[in-house]
Parts: C-alpha cells; structure tokens; sequence
C-alpha cells in the first residue's frame, strides 16, 4: 500500500505522479466515438484510491498485517464447517473466464488472437521434466497452478491451491540439489498500492504437491525475488518494511538450512532508504549479482554488488564494481551468463532509457548507449514494471521486458520492440512485463514472459510469442452484472485486462468487449439491450444491441474516482456516477439523463455529503421500492438519501431534496456499497476501512442504526446483498471471499465464511431475483456463482459390508442430503478398479445381500441426480472363506475425491515393497515404502486430496514383482 501521506507537499508531489502516468490529452469536451484505443493498467491511481478506501482512519495508513489475521481465522472456520450443512451453505461454480477473446468492438486488438489471464510475477519451469512441459505458475492473489502440458496450446492449468495464507505469490523457485524440493514466496514488492502484501515463504519437498509455510519467515511481506544457489542456499530479496507492518528483515536474506533460519547479509554502507533489495542473480560461476534501492520519485540511489562466497558473505565482505556503473537511478534489474552480466537502471522519471553491461562478471561496467534510447522501455513504470534476460547462447542477445518487450543483438547499443500490447502486427503480449526467462531445450531456443495479461511462451528466440493462459482462471475483477433473462450471460469489469462478457454454461470463456482498465458494469434489467462498461472516472462503453458492438461516450477523462462507482436506474433509464476528485474531494455527483441514447449529463454538489470536509461518492443504489430515490454514500462515511433524482435542476434543489439517513457514529471512511432488503426500511451500510465497523443495519430507513460486525475480523468489507425476501439473512464480500449470516443480530451475529469459495479479496456481489443466482466477482480469481435456491446435493455416501454365514455380502449404507429425485445404483467388481452395476436402491430399504464367488468382492454406491455430477461412495471389500490367491492391490475408493488409500493383501508371503503414485505422463508424484506381513493384508494412506482431475496409477515393487493399479481423481 502507499505509505502514510504525511504533509501537504508529500501529497501533492505524489499526486503529480499519479496523474502524469498514461492519459490522453484532456479536450473538455463531451464527445461520443467508435472504437477508441485503452490504454492498460493505472498502477498508482488504483493503488491511491485503495489507500483511501482501506486506511484505518484513527491510524492514518493501512494496517495491512491485520489482513493475514482475517485470513487465518477465515480459513480456521472454514475447516470447521467444511463438514457441516449449514442452510447458507452454497455450492459455488467457479465460472472463469479460462480464456478471453477480443471483441470487434475493442480498440485494443491483439494480433494473433491471443488469450490472456491475469497479472503474475512468479514462474517456474520444473527441472523434474527434462521437456519443459511442467510449469508452476501464480496469479497475483489468484494461489498457485500447474501445468503438465507447457509446450501444448491450450495447457491443462490446474489450481494447487488458492487457501495459503496468502495467495500473493511472487517469486517461486526449485533447489538445483533436489528437485523435489520447491520454495515460494509472497507479497509485491513495487508501490502500486493495490499490491498484495505477503505472509512469507511456503516450501514444499514433494514437487510442489504439498506445501508447508516455513515459520521463520512469517514477518516477510514483501519481495522482489528469491533464488536458489547451486548448493540448495536460498536468497530472498526483500523490500525493508516498518510500522504499521512487523518490521521485516531489510534487504537481503540467506538460508542455508533449508529455510529454517535466516541471516541478513544486506551490504554495510546502505542507508535505510536504498537497502531494499530489488534484484538478485546466481551466475554460473558461482557469483552472485545484487542490486539495492527503490525509489518512485526523482532522487533514487542504487547500488550493486557482488560476491564469490555467497553462502557465507557477510554485510561487510561483499565487493563493489570497480568503474562504470550507475548509482543514479530508481531501480536496477540485472541479468547474467557466465561473466557476462546487464544492467537495466530507471531514471528520476522512471523511464528505461538504456543498458548497462559487465563482461567481467561485474567488476567494471559500459554504459551501452550514453545517447539514451529514443523510447522508454518502461513508459515511466520502472518502478513497477521492469524484467531482463539474456540469450544463454549469444550473450550480446538481451531482451527488456517493460510496457513492452524490447531486444538487443549488439550488446544494448540499440534496442528494437519485439512484441506490441495492441494492434494488429504482433507478436502479441499484455503490456507490463515482471518475469523474463530466457532458456534452450534442444535446438529451441525459449523466451518465458510474465505480464499483467499473464503468461506467454517464445519457441524461436522471441520472434514470435503465443499465450499459455488458457485454462487460468486469475483476472481480477472490480464488478459484475448479470444479464435479466439469459442466465448465463453476465458482463465483469476487470483491473488491467478491459470489461469482459460472459455468455457460456459453467467454466467459460469471455470476450473483452472493450480493452484497458475495466471498471463498474451494468445491463439494463428491463431493456437489457441496453449494457454499459465504463473504463476510469467518467469514460463509459455503450451497447443498443444486446452486447454485440459497443460505443465510447466520454463524460470526463478528469472527474470521477479513477474506477468509478454508479448505479443505474432501470425504470427511468438513467444513471448516477461520482465525480469526485481523490486530490480535493468536493461533494460532487454526476447524472446521465439520456445513457440509452446520448451524453447529456449534470453535475450537482451536494452540501450534506460533507464532514469535517468535503467528500467523494463512492456508492450508489437505486433503490428498488421507491421511485426515483437513490442512496448516496460517501468517502467520509456519510450517507444520504436523494429524492426526485431524476427531476432536480440545480444544487439547491438536490440539497432540498437529500435528507442525511447515517449515523452520527459512522466512522469517518469509505461506504462502498448500499443494500435494501424487503423494502427502504431495511438498509445496511457497508464500509471498507480497517479499524471500523465494517457493517451497519437499520430497520427504520435510516433513524436508528446497528453494528453487526458480529465475529467478523477486522478487514475491509466491500458488499452486501440480502437473501431475496430477507432482512436477516445476508451474504458479504470480504477481503478473504464470501461470509454469510442467517440471522443479523447486531453484536451477536454470527458470520461464516463459505467453504467452498476461494480465500480472495471479493469486490462486488450481485443477486437475480428472478433464479436466485448470485454473481461474485473476486479480485484474483475470475468470477464464481451459486444457486441461494437450489437443494443441495446429495453428498457423504457411506457404505459398510461384511460376509453372513451362508457366503453372501451383507451391504448397508447411509446418505446425507437425500431428495426424492436421488437414485441409487450399486456395483460390484472383483479387483477395485473395474465395477458393474448389478442393481438398483431404494434408498428406504438401505440394506442388501449378495452372492458373489470371488475370493473379495468389492462394492461401491453411485447416488445421481438430474443435472449434477454423480456422487461415489467409499469402496468396500468383502472377503470370502476361500483364500486369496497371490498379490492383490487395489486403490479404495475409485474413482477419488479427496483422500485415498491402496489395499495389499497376499495369501502366501509378505516382506518389503516401495510404491510410487504417477500421474498419466509416467511422472512419479508420491512414494513410498512398508511392509506386508505373511499372508495378511494392509491399507496405506495416498494424499490423493492435491491432485488435479485425471487418471493415475500405483506402481508397486514385491519381491522383485511389479503390480500396479490404475484409479481416476474426479
């Protein structure tokens, strides 16, 4: 988050910067236009209204280790939960999208057609997979991946978690010593005050399939990278962090125990100002490369340094370059091959302008073009977008990722672009670039880059480029709307990655209708050929026809929040946006009377917005009762409500018009939503700010108020819907995903988070009255929605069996959540793996004989209903008299949901055996060892729960034998 703001001239100097960063030149005029180019990603502008919204107003800054709290207690009460029904329980659908597709309507097209995700940081290649085909990869806030497909367009992603305590994931690298052993860490290191602080380091050493965070490390929030040393020691570049933060370790830290200590080996000399550590890099050769200092503004030092012992360097012994290398800059990024080592400084204005190189391993630099490149390579976002490589193969080779990707084949005397984030000639890749990696297999020669678009792959030295975002489901959304008829067609404003449309059953594609930062959408829930996007503050899309071709209509490119609230209102086909100003809030909102057709809009001031100063807009509802009423809330927690809407002429008649419905015990912080239930009596107020009372109800339009923040951690609470037909159940939009209540009971209500939703920060919620759906956009992990309507399914078969005395299976089961639409089938197999249906259930009769000859029959239940997946049983054996002849292994149950076991039973001898679970490419995932007693027969648990969907096998090696059986993961 931005630090604390701390003097006039702090804030003014920031918000120069702020508003010097990537707009078109401001006409004042009102105009309409086809097709009009958006440029991606406002970094600090976002970043700054975050700050507003989440500052904890008695503190003055962002407490944002109390998030981590929140999701501690969150994910607690999820696994207390997880196996009770609870009738607010909902089975979510993640709905994507997995890929997206530009629209003929988006001025931002992209050659080649190409997909994109969401922004990452952290990439890795695993050297278990001598193709390159496995891939872990991370979405900022979006949890881990894998991939087993790289090469493959599209790849098969699937999530490894999105429940770490943090799912902010930066930097994760593999130990060249054991390649079972994984590293990750979390938290942004850059200024962009959206940026997702971490919760430490998290190690796995069973090849990314399970993973442990590393105590130690808890207190480490924000990183620029880690990386491992040819002996398995770890480095982690920090930036230093300080109150209101546990102040971390500053600047860089070694482990050479496997991450269960660390020491700080930041060079001597540094002040505390360029001690953050922005870079490091192993060579070959076994030195290692580090750049310190991180600046914004004008005025940055940085320094670099080197050493040759770097598991055992100390603050005082590390070696500086000896002639030729910058100082002056904001940041510097670093690569190397062998000796050969570049350096990519920002200046004062944050611009790459040209290229620094060592060919003797960093003892003396060449400034490369002292002329400056006529582009910057990082549109004045070196402080929050810069990577670098080189070709391990021709090192005058050197490609700079920044807003775009730029290569060098003289050394850095000169650059050309070689990718473009728009237009029609590519190669194509999502502007702002972070990770860049360069590496050969074979006679191919692979460029990596991570972006805020996600993820892209170079198969020929970075002459063409093509996505691997297909199958992630990462983009971080701001809003939702869901189409009034067509269920499954809702439009989703995304950070950095435009206004989506999604109109597909289940996980689905998107197209982007319209590219840049996509902000609030709405369709219109009488006419919904009417639908609107909107781009920053007050610049909006517009669509006649249901979403087919969209229009630019330009209000302001100057008022408005940069992504800016509004509310729509269908009756009357008008809309209410803010107009506030972050710099100098001035009580402003503006109406849109004629958004179906035109541009005529006015702006009011409304003098009850203020409190102790004047405030910004920064929620809207239109409330669905009374006509022409919408509820107005503001950045200093003042709420009111504004009659005859559509019909007041001047700011003396708004003002007649506004009665002020808060309370006087408000915090003085950002409302962010508004939501009525039955009728305009029953109201909550919800804010987003740390140290407050995030959720506030009134039953009487507003007289009397109530806190309900209930067992609610501090963390900032974006929105609420009621239940349809309730005013005491409700459903919130957290910082750590979905929580409900059955019952608001002021200080007493009981909040509980919904197990089957990803831990993310959850912007915006949005209920259809007419199915009962709701929409959820998360901020890093696409879309998601329920049915609050729905009966649950049928879950948690439980079968039990056992061998009468005349020989036959004595089958009972149980069954939670039965409906009368439930069937039953039953199955019988003799090996486990292979089952028939020998007959139908009835679930009143739960209890059923069987005759089968084999020396084990195994057994199993299927529970099905219409259109839902099919729900297993656990597997159970039943043993006949006769003895079981030879070596029997069998996977129970099969298929699998979560956890899992294998059974080995033998009739004549046991001894030693090792196991090894591999997936359908031959890769061993688990293994093990035990011993099977002489003639007997054993269960050994298989943590089959991490596995993504697909077909595996266990092999087992017995007395020099080898068995194996194959089993399914649903």
């Amino acid at each position: 988050m931005l630090k604390k703001i701390t003097s006039f001239s702090a804030c003014l100097l920031l918000f120069t910067l702020l508003f010097s960063c990537k707009f078109r030149n401001n006409t004042g005029k009102i105009y309409i236009q086809e097709g009009e180019e958006k440029e991606y990603d406002g970094p600090m502008e976002i970043g700054l209204q975050e700050y507003e919204k989440t500052i904890d107003p008695a503190l003055g800054y962002v407490p944002a280790n109390r998030l981590w709290d929140a999701i501690e207690f969150t994910n607690a009460k999820k696994d207390q939960v997880a196996g009770m029904r609870l009738s607010s329980s909902y089975s979510w659908s993640s709905r994507g999208p997995i890929y997206d597709v530009v629209g003929p309507s988006n001025g931002n097209s992209r050659a080649n057609n190409e997909y994109t995700s969401g922004r990452m940081r952290a990439i890795l290649v695993d050297a278990g997979d001598a193709t390159g085909n496995t891939v872990f990869a991370a979405g900022v806030n979006g949890g881990l991946w894998k991939t087993t497909n790289f090469l493959t367009a599209p790849a098969n992603w699937t999530v490894v978690s999105d429940n770490f305590a943090s799912i902010s994931l930066t930097s994760i690298v593999q130990d060249p010593t054991n390649a079972n052993t994984m590293y990750f860490a979390t938290g942004e290191a850059p200024s962009n005050s959206d940026a997702v602080y971490g919760r430490g380091i998290w190690k796995s050493t069973d090849h990314g399939v399970n993973w442990t965070q590393l105590a130690s490390t808890t207190n480490y929030w924000r990183c620029f990278k880690m990386i491992c040393d040819a002996s398995g020691n770890v480095y982690l570049a920090l930036r230093t962090t300080s109150a209101p933060l546990p102040t971390q370790s500053s600047g860089l830290v070694r482990s050479t125990d496997g991450g269960a200590n660390w020491t700080n080996i930041t060079p001597s000399g540094l002040t505390s100002s360029n001690s953050h550590c922005t870079d490091i890099e192993v060579s070959s050769t076994g030195r290692l490369h580090v750049s310190f200092g991180y600046s914004t503004g004008a005025g940055g030092v940085s320094n670099y340094r080197y050493t040759d012992i770097p598991a055992t360097v100390a603050s005082g012994t590390w070696s500086s370059a000896a002639a030729g290398m910058i100082t002056a800059a904001n940041r510097i990024e670093l690569a190397v091959v062998g000796n050969v080592v570049y350096a990519a400084p920002t200046n004062g204005s944050n611009n790459v302008v040209d290229l620094y190189r060592s060919t003797d391993g960093g003892v003396n630099w060449a400034q490369q073009n002292g002329a400056g490149y006529t582009t910057s390579l990082s549109n004045t976002q070196g402080w929050y977008n810069i990577t670098l490589a080189i070709n391990p193969n021709f090192t005058d080779s050197v490609m700079i990722g920044g807003l775009d990707a730029y290569l060098s084949v003289n050394g850095g005397s000169t650059v050309t672009r070689r990718t473009r984030w728009v237009g029609a000639t590519g190669p194509y890749v999502h502007a702002d670039h972070h990770f860049m990696q360069w590496y050969n297999v074979g006679a191919e020669r692979r460029i990596i880059i991570g972006c805020d678009g996600g993820i892209f792959l170079s198969r020929d030295n970075g002459l063409t480029f093509s996505d691997r975002n297909r199958n992630l489901s990462l983009k971080q959304f701001f809003s939702v709307s869901m189409h009034p008829t067509l269920t499954d067609y809702m439009l989703a404003g995304a950070q950095d990655n435009g206004n989506h449309q999604l109109n597909g059953p289940g996980l689905t594609s998107s197209v982007e209708v319209v590219g840049g930062d996509g902000a609030y959408v709405h369709i219109d829930q009488n006419q919904p050929q009417y639908q609107f996007t909107s781009y920053v503050r007050n610049e909006y899309h517009r669509s006649t026809n249901g979403g087919s071709s969209w229009s630019t209509v330009t209000l302001s490119t100057t008022e408005g929040l940069f992504i800016n609230p509004f509310d729509y209102d269908d009756n009357i086909n008008m809309m209410y946006c803010s107009n506030g100003i972050s710099s100098a809030p001035n009580n402003q909102f503006r109406r849109w009377e004629n958004p179906q057709s035109g541009s005529t809009n006015t702006i009011f001031t409304l003098s009850a917005l203020t409190r102790t100063t004047n405030s910004n807009p920064t929620a809207f509802k239109v409330s669905p009762y009374t006509a022409d009423r919408v509820y107005i809330g503001s950045s200093r927690g003042v709420l009111v409500r504004l009659d005859n809407a559509s019909t007041v002429n001047n700011n003396a008649q708004a003002d007649a018009n506004t009665t002020a419905i808060g309370s006087a015990l408000f915090p003085v912080g950002t409302i962010n939503c508004v939501a009525v239930g039955t009728n305009d009596n029953n109201l909550l107020a919800i804010f987003t700010n740390y140290g407050v009372s995030n959720v506030w109800s009134t039953t009487d339009g507003g007289t009397n108020w109530t806190v309900c923040d209930g067992n609610l951690p501090d963390m900032p609470v974006r929105w609420a819907v009621f239940e349809n037909g309730s005013n005491s159940k409700v459903i919130l939009g957290t910082e750590a995903g979905v929580y409900t209540t059955d019952l608001l009971n002021a200080a007493s209500t009981a909040w509980t988070p919904q197990p089957g939703f990803p831990t993310v920060r959850t912007d915006m919620l949005k209920l259809r009255a007419s199915d009962n759906i709701i929409a959820a956009a998360t901020h890093g992990r696409g879309i998601f929605t329920a049915n609050l309507a729905a009966v649950l399914p049928v879950r948690d078969v439980v079968l039990n069996g056992s061998l009468n005395g005349n020989g036959k299976s004595i089958l009972n089961w149980t069954a939670v959540d039965v409906t009368n639409e439930t069937k039953f089938r039953l199955q019988y197999g003799t090996d486990g793996s292979r089952f028939t249906d020998i007959t139908n259930l009835s679930y009143n009769a739960r209890r059923y004989e069987h005759a089968f000859g084999a020396a084990t029959g195994y057994y199993r239940i299927i529970a099905t209903e219409d259109n839902r997946p099919d729900v297993f049983s656990n597997i159970v054996s039943v043993k006949n008299n006769k003895p079981v002849k030879g070596v029997q292994l069998n996977v129970l149950p099969n298929p699998v949901q979560s956890n899992a076991s294998f059974e080995l039973s033998t009739s004549d001898g046991g001894g030693k055996f090792e196991w090894q679970l591999l997936n359908n490419n031959g890769q061993v995932l688990q293994k093990g060892s035990g011993s099977l007693p002489e003639a007997g027969r054993i269960f050994q648990p298989v943590n089959a729960a991490v596995l993504p969907t697909g077909r595996y096998t266990i092999r087992l090696g017995l007395n020099g034998k080898t068995f194996t059986a194959p089993f399914i993961k649903q």
